[in-house]
């Protein structure tokens, strides 16, 4: 009996301790710029963590392959053509002799720019058309949504085939193509957010001070908007890079002897290479795959450190 007074107020003392460690971590978590909060958030993503890494790697080798790649990519050899892997060709040698791992190394560099590339072109095109039309609404909104509407409605490849025939199939040209018919998703998301910004307090407070448009759009409503436009724009590299190897595929996109990821995949339209010759097509698809894989991880992991609902 004589113990209960003193395990009463050895619980008070530990709730007191508890509540003031409590009290220090929301103050430090108040205290925290939103770039540590993101970044906390972000390594908290194992698998983003690792998709990271993965694309840091594969970026690092392809912007080294002018020193790393063992052999020339575009030197033919037909006396060592169709190869198997060995010591001198690791991945072994195409249908013209040539090295398949030197050419991995290189074609890297091309899909990678086109993703990069081109998913600035429709960034820069989409943040513009839906900034316009969340901010303005009306006669500009339906004009400039109808518009992506029709966009929308054409299927990519026909109007990719289309595009690749006037213009030439090329490595600046597959670059126009998808960065081009790529923006729509990004309209949509941008006007979706100004929707949204415009009619908030720091808005109206902008305007009540005879803040111009411009800076309106651009420092106050823009900034605030751009999380779900980096997460998409991430995404939209994966598929850029996919588009790449689609129209490359096809012969509509990246042309020989450049090498790049999807004019590499081309050796599997054949039966004989599909079945026994699995060095010429096997390394170029993994790339792909793992670039994709990589890349979408990443992507998942910015949305969930960047999405302000999201509680730590």
């Amino acid at each position: 009996m004589r113990n209960k007074p003193n395990d009463m107020r050895s619980e008070e003392i530990l709730k007191k301790n508890k509540n003031k460690t409590t009290d220090k971590e929301l103050k430090t978590q108040q205290i925290m710029s939103p770039g540590r909060i993101f970044w906390i958030r972000f390594r908290r993503n194992k698998l983003a963590i690792t998709g990271t890494i993965v694309l840091l790697i594969l970026a690092s080798l392809s912007i080294m392959a002018p020193w790393i790649a063992p052999h020339d990519p575009n030197t033919t050899n037909v006396r060592y053509r169709e190869k198997p892997p060995s010591a001198e060709h690791p991945l072994g040698t195409d249908t013209l002799g040539r090295d398949v791992l030197s050419r991995l190394l290189y074609g890297g560099r091309i899909s990678m720019t086109v993703g990069v590339v081109a998913v600035a072109i429709s960034l820069s095109i989409g943040i513009l058309l839906g900034s316009l039309a969340g901010y303005y609404r009306g006669w500009v909104d339906t004009v400039i949504m109808r518009f992506t509407d029709i966009v929308i409605s054409f299927p990519f490849l026909v109007i990719a085939i289309t595009i690749a025939a006037i213009l030439g199939p090329n490595f600046r040209n597959t670059v126009i193509i998808i960065g081009l018919l790529s923006w729509t998703g990004t309209a949509r998301l941008v006007r979706g957010e100004f929707l949204s910004i415009r009619e908030r307090d720091y808005v109206e407070a902008a305007h009540a001070i005879g803040a111009g448009e411009g800076r309106i759009i651009f420092r106050h409503i823009l900034p605030n908007a751009m999380a779900p436009i980096i997460v998409s724009a991430t995404l939209g590299m994966a598929s850029a890079v996919l588009m790449e190897a689609y129209l490359s595929f096809l012969g509509l996109g990246v042309q020989q002897p450049i090498p790049s990821w999807g004019n590499m995949l081309v050796a599997a339209e054949s039966l004989k290479a599909l079945q026994y010759q699995w060095w010429l097509w096997v390394p170029p698809g993994t790339a792909i795959f793992i670039t994709v894989l990589s890349i979408n991880l990443v992507g998942d992991g910015l949305r969930d450190a960047l999405d302000p609902r999201l509680k730590d």
